[in-house]
């Protein structure tokens, strides 16, 4: 057999092959195991660009979210707040980081209804001198110090070893490298500590290809829109098992339907702000159904 036949060969083989890998991530919403290989086509969103972000949308939020930017949120934020605070196992003399603390609403009533010290961390600058104000006028600048700066840096703002727990509400989805933020998170934790997220995570893939295809449209324009990196569920245990973390606690944010505000604040962001995850076609947007981009939760890993 001649060499240009081996050649060909081979060449076909190697053609068939790219197919069969493009047809398998195409399936796969372009997920090999844990990750998301979009990111490395879509290019990640840099800490800067979510501050910027943050800082001219700042208005937007204020009207809507008030002093807490909780899209998982019940009627009454005390009662959100309350429920964060025992769900994240807060107590009088714990020293917590409150990870992308944004308007500091949860950090205050922390400070306020416990006896701790909280380091409140965000990436805009707007946002901190309302927090700094915040706390000047509630007189809670012996428990509360706000920062300006990038979360993937916590173990070169902060000492090491010097918190009994991290806190990310609805603030991890904005890391482009999660890898680099847990670790971080964790070089400033105390062995035995731990970190709570509460988030929204993507959700599986259904076998249905309407849905499908309203979940890959909706991620995108999500992280888009947001500037966020929806975090993958799997891939943040396996971060956090590579990290020597226990998962001590994995759940649905269980408030009570009659608590739930049923995505009322969300839902008015949107409108306020000509927001539609589906293209303009948010009328196929269907929860109960399934038709939804990503599912909340909360979750304790615990430092070995």
């Amino acid at each position: 057999m001649s060499c240009c036949i081996i050649l060909a060969i081979i060449a076909l083989l190697f053609f068939l092959m790219c197919i069969l890998i493009g047809v398998y991530l195409f399936r796969n919403n372009f997920r090999i195991m844990y990750f998301d290989l979009t990111k490395f086509f879509n290019g990640r969103e840099i800490p800067e660009k979510v501050g910027s972000y943050y800082d001219e949308w700042n208005d937007r939020y204020l009207e809507t979210y008030g002093d807490t930017i909780q899209s998982y949120r019940t009627e009454d934020l005390n009662e959100l707040h309350a429920y964060i605070a025992k769900s994240a196992g807060l107590k009088d003399g714990m020293r917590i980081l409150d990870a992308g603390c944004g308007f500091g609403g949860p950090a205050m009533y922390f400070a306020e209804h416990h006896d701790i010290q909280i380091e409140a961390l965000t990436i805009s600058q707007k946002q901190m001198d309302i927090l700094k104000h915040n706390i000047d006028i509630a007189k809670l600048t012996d428990k509360i110090s706000a920062k300006c700066g990038d979360f993937h840096d916590l173990d070169k703002i902060y000492n090491k070893e010097s918190f009994d727990a991290v806190l990310f509400l609805e603030s991890f989805g904005h890391a482009w490298n999660p890898k680099k933020l847990l670790k971080a998170a964790a070089g400033v934790l105390k062995t035995g500590s731990y970190i709570y997220i509460k988030d929204y995570f993507k959700k599986d893939m259904p076998d249905d290809r309407l849905q499908k295809k309203l979940i890959k449209m909706g991620l995108k324009n999500m992280d888009d829109i947001y500037r966020y990196n929806t975090p993958d569920l799997y891939h943040t245990i396996y971060l956090m098992r590579k990290l020597n973390f226990e998962l001590r606690s994995l759940k649905i944010p269980d408030f009570s339907i009659e608590k739930w505000d049923k995505n009322k604040v969300i839902q008015s962001f949107h409108q306020k702000n000509n927001i539609a995850f589906y293209n303009n076609k948010d009328h196929l947007f269907d929860q109960k159904n399934g038709r939804f981009i990503v599912d909340p939760y909360e979750m304790i890993f615990v430092k070995r």
